[in-house]
């Protein structure tokens, strides 16, 4: 009776967290961030909203489910900048993120912003569909793509926006 319990309070617990994209390792300190995702050999998804659970607003109906979850915990490094926060706002503004909710993906190496896009996404398939593109192992990115106001985009194509470099002797085996 009591394993039937434990697993209750667990499904309860959570899935409910999971099916809402609670269960994602948000970051919050950006240059950390950057050395994990060098480190793991991943990109990094960068995600600006407002208030503590702002991300939530990078999908129209924010709804968050399991398989954007898994995508974004298994492929990226995920960071939270949020607008109302005045140490976040210096790195929104150069991200071009002024505009919330937004989104910027880098590639592998974390210094090419790879996507960029302004506003909300309509479903959560959308949001799986880039995560998916800008995490696949064999991308090479020579444009930042995306959708949104300025940052010199042309037909949704500006040339790759740099923005840093990182020292291979920070990770530890």
């Amino acid at each position: 009776m009591t394993y039937a319990l434990a697993l209750v309070l667990i499904w309860e617990t959570m899935v409910p967290k999971w099916l809402s994209g609670e269960m994602i390792k948000w970051e919050r300190d950006y240059a950390a961030a950057k050395t994990t995702a060098l480190c793991e050999r991943k990109p990094l998804a960068v995600v600006v909203g407002s208030g503590a659970k702002g991300w939530k607003q990078l999908i129209s109906d924010g709804r968050w489910d399991a398989t954007v979850a898994r995508v974004l915990s298994d492929g990226y490094v995920a960071v939270y900048l949020d607008q109302k926060d005045e140490s976040d706002r210096e790195l929104i503004a150069a991200l071009g993120l002024t505009e919330h909710p937004g989104l910027v993906l880098s590639d592998r190496g974390g210094s090419v912003m790879a996507y960029r896009h302004v506003g909300p996404l309509n479903a959560a398939d959308d949001l799986v569909a880039q995560l998916r593109r800008f995490a696949a192992s064999h991308l090479v990115v020579q444009t930042t793509q995306g959708h949104g106001p300025p940052a010199a985009v042309t037909q949704g194509v500006a040339p790759a926006t740099f923005y840093g470099r990182f020292d291979a002797a920070t990770c530890h085996t």
